[in-house]
């Protein structure tokens, strides 16, 4: 079924919130859409990576003109503005068979200079996904195909992700309660209660 809210407004103000969250807590990153020159820097970067760690940025043009695609990048305060990390996510309205979720479909840090992003990529990708989800209310997170096992255990048993494909961890997922309660405990040094949304409804909507 169509939904009647625009996914880019949301996703702007998720990155917006996440960014009064990482400013309080002195971390010397910010998030903001993904833009076509951050795609292009994306795809010159993993170009210099290992074949092993290789992503298909270079495959992903047509999400910048998706309604759908939440897409984001990190940045450094002081490393001129090109993404250290970026993520790619795809909205997955509510239908007659199934509510509406999030998928993540490609994460990676580029490790372009050292800081608070290292170790906490996708502790902090969580911080933007679960605020867009409380927004769009959507019941759970899947990580499509993490880029290998030792990734996808990772996620298992670090952040509880469950895998969805008997086995072969080609799809996790998590439900967006556990993770909205997750990110209230690991942002408890952080006083976000000011940058969360009062309305209980929409909260436990999740």
């Amino acid at each position: 079924m169509p939904h009647d809210f625009n996914v880019q407004a949301l996703g702007s103000a998720a990155l917006a919130t996440a960014n009064e969250i990482f400013a309080a807590a002195t971390y010397n990153i910010r998030v903001q859409m993904l833009t076509a020159e951050d795609l292009e820097w994306c795809i010159v970067q993993t170009r210099r990576q290992p074949e092993n760690l290789r992503m298909p940025w270079a495959l992903s043009g047509a999400v910048l003109d998706n309604p759908d695609a939440f897409n984001f990048s990190f940045k450094i305060l002081d490393a001129d503005q090109r993404p250290a990390g970026a993520c790619l996510c795809q909205f997955c309205p509510a239908t007659d068979e199934m509510p509406a979720v999030l998928n993540v479909e490609m994460l990676q840090n580029f490790h372009i200079k050292g800081s608070s992003l290292d170790g906490n990529t996708f502790r902090f990708a969580l911080y933007a996904t679960v605020l867009f989800m409380v927004a769009t209310q959507c019941t759970g997170l899947r990580l499509i195909s993490p880029i290998n096992a030792r990734v996808a255990d990772y996620y298992i048993n670090e952040y509880r992700f469950i895998d969805i494909t008997s086995g072969e961890k080609g799809i996790l997922y998590r439900d967006a309660q556990a993770l909205f309660q997750w990110f209230i405990d690991d942002s408890a040094s952080v006083e976000i209660a000011h940058y969360l949304s009062d309305n209980d409804d929409q909260q436990t909507g999740l």
